[in-house]
């Protein structure tokens, strides 16, 4: 952090570079070529009102807080929670890149009563909503670094923050290929709030100010404790004995089906019970003809009535995973043995069990880091290997719950991630009259 009375200033105006003013010659074609394309498509006059930067009223003073889809709204969501409980009084505004975020602001959060798609990064679309709502600050989640959006902002004197800030893994080599493009973007940021010292570091190679940069935590981990209905009732429900030994695999993509499930058939005994539920439903065929090649019985998870003796259940309903993952004696997280990025490996283990997991996990990296830092073993791109780690800890109840415990030390403290956002924003919102 700065030092001395400027510790809390906002940073100086950067003069747009030579190819931010290309841009701002040449977004305005490319975003109206996206307005018609999104015309084509249905989207309805106030969603095309909104890009266009005619956005809807909101009461005052008013933090504005932008994200790209459904995960970044989550996040958004938790800092606007956050800083209302610590006593700052203020209109959330909510805006999202697409459709997806926008329904989960409307479904999560209905008494927000300003959500709406993101205004084109285009010089009149955004002056236009700043004109309407004269935020007091602005937070935008993760990687959403639309130039002329900061530019404006800080124009205005607004504090500008990154929030939960991440660089993926496999962007970073477009994101220094562009580097004196968007490094100006990046200094002038009022604060860079990173998920961890990996993605701070990344920030401050593409440019950003080392003075402003911070490792702050995962805005999604903030408050997520869970709370499972009893494992017991959801037991009797699919006809499991309070015995029984279950293999949870979730989110698996139809491209990964074959080969884990394979491997998997081959290392757990005959007594194992094995729940899997794939990312998208086209896989659950897939994984009936699988069953089937292997003679063992399987029944679909929304069944009106499920056949007892099952060995294989598919999880076709949506909102159930970690339901699930608490019936578990180990986890089996998908989306890393294809190039898929991989889906979150911190879910089994707050849900009470150790997670095994594939090699491409550049989506959810920092989460996969910090399993592997305490439990090596649980990820391998070699799936023989995994499954013989799986063996290891089904039949062996102190191996599996060590593990267990090792990994579960390594998740985010909730409190401290509240503590670090509020310590490095709240100066900033005070001063700006929030």
């Amino acid at each position: 952090m700065e030092s001395g009375s400027n510790e809390f200033a906002l940073p100086s105006g950067v003069p747009l570079s030579s190819l931010e003013r290309m841009y701002a010659l040449l977004s305005p074609l490319l975003f109206k070529c996206a307005h018609l394309i999104e015309r084509i498509r249905g989207a309805s006059s106030e969603e095309l009102h909104s890009r266009l930067g005619y956005v809807p009223s909101a009461g005052a003073p008013v933090i504005w807080f932008h994200g790209a889809s459904a995960g970044e709204m989550a996040a958004a969501v938790a800092l606007s929670n956050l800083l209302r409980e610590r006593g700052h009084h203020f209109e959330p505004v909510f805006t999202a890149t697409n459709r997806a975020g926008l329904d989960y602001i409307r479904r999560v959060t209905p008494e927000a009563r300003v959500a709406s798609l993101v205004p084109w990064d285009v010089s009149d679309c955004l002056v236009r909503a700043l004109d309407r709502w004269q935020p007091r600050a602005l937070a935008i989640v993760e990687t959403e670094l639309w130039p002329r959006m900061v530019f404006e902002a800080q124009e205005r004197g607004i504090p500008v923050f990154s929030v939960s800030a991440r660089i993926y893994s496999g962007d970073l080599p477009r994101y220094r290929a562009i580097r004196p493009f968007i490094g100006p973007t990046l200094s002038r940021f009022t604060r860079i709030l990173a998920q961890d010292n990996v993605e701070r570091d990344r920030f401050i190679a593409l440019g950003a100010p080392a003075d402003r940069c911070v490792s702050a935590g995962n805005l999604k981990y903030m408050g997520s404790s869970r709370v499972f209905d009893d494992p017991e009732a959801l037991r009797r429900d699919i006809g499991i004995g309070p015995h029984d030994r279950v293999v949870v695999c979730g989110s698996i993509h139809g491209d990964e089906v074959n080969n884990v499930l394979e491997s998997i058939a081959a290392v757990i005994p005959e007594d194992v019970r094995l729940i899997v539920a794939p990312r998208h439903l086209a896989a659950v065929g897939i994984i009936e003809q699988w069953a089937s090649r292997r003679a063992w019985k399987y029944v679909r998870r929304s069944a009106r009535e499920i056949e007892k003796g099952w060995r294989v259940m598919i999880v076709d309903t949506m909102g159930e995973l970690s339901r699930f993952y608490a019936l578990a004696s180990c986890a089996i997280v998908g989306g890393g043995f294809e190039r898929h990025g991989g889906h979150n490996p911190f879910e089994p283990v707050r849900a009470g069990v150790p997670a095994l997991f594939g090699a491409n996990f550049h989506h959810f990296d920092a989460e996969a880091r910090a399993l592997v830092s305490a439990t090596p073993e649980a990820q391998s791109a070699d799936l023989s290997a995994l499954a013989a780690t799986l063996r290891r800890w089904l039949d062996d109840d102190t191996q599996r719950r060590s593990a267990h415990e090792r990994q579960l030390a390594v998740l985010p403290d909730p409190a401290s991630i509240a503590a670090c956002y509020s310590h490095t924003l709240e100066p900033f919102l005070t001063a700006a009259g929030v």
